[in-house]
């Protein structure tokens, strides 16, 4: 009898834990910051300057985390190192990129959202990376938070932080990348 109620304890037991690992993440409370930290965003060969073209990565606000393509999607990463950001126009998804800091943005300023991308290197008005063609190494620029209009209605804020592995303060072509570094929160 002990050895029965043994095995349906841990079948029990077993049977919540794999429940539990299946559901997706809340999604956030408005004004909550999410941090996404060091999200494989492909592969490239380590020491290669173009940084290969990894497959195209899709994000859900929703689930916090990776999407199928063929799933509810709000941006995603693509391009060389996956830097581009593109937003799913087909759910009526747009972008507008600001030249003030995240922190700084405690409100929804007004915006025109109508950029299907941002991620153009270099300071372009569109961008949030600066590439250094000497030491071919991609660093977010400061200052730019990009806004995304979801369906119509709610906004999220969303700064770029890295492509690196582990956040280093000083990556070089060696060091791991995609993975994605960074914040976003929701307005309303």
């Amino acid at each position: 009898m002990k050895k029965i109620i043994m095995w349906m304890s841990a079948a029990v037991l077993l049977a919540a834990c794999s429940k539990k690992d299946e559901q997706p993440e809340p999604a956030p409370a408005p004004g909550q910051d999410v941090w996404i930290r060091d999200l494989p965003a492909g592969e490239k060969a380590p020491g290669d300057p173009t940084g290969g073209k990894p497959d195209t990565l899709f994000f859900s606000f929703q689930t916090n985390g990776k999407v199928a393509g063929t799933a509810q999607w709000d941006i995603a990463f693509t391009g060389i190192y996956n830097s581009t950001i593109i937003s799913n126009i087909q759910r009526n998804n747009w972008m507008s990129m600001q030249q003030q800091g995240y922190d700084a943005i405690t409100g929804l300023p007004a915006a025109d959202y109508k950029l299907s991308a941002v991620g153009s290197g270099n300071a372009s008005p569109n961008g949030w990376f600066k590439y250094d063609i000497n030491t071919h190494v991609v660093a977010a620029l400061p200052g730019r938070t990009i806004l995304i209009k979801q369906q119509g209605k709610t906004v999220y804020k969303m700064e770029m932080i890295s492509i690196y592995k582990g956040n280093p303060k000083a990556p070089t072509v060696e060091t791991p990348a995609p993975y994605l570094h960074f914040r976003y929160a929701m307005f309303r």
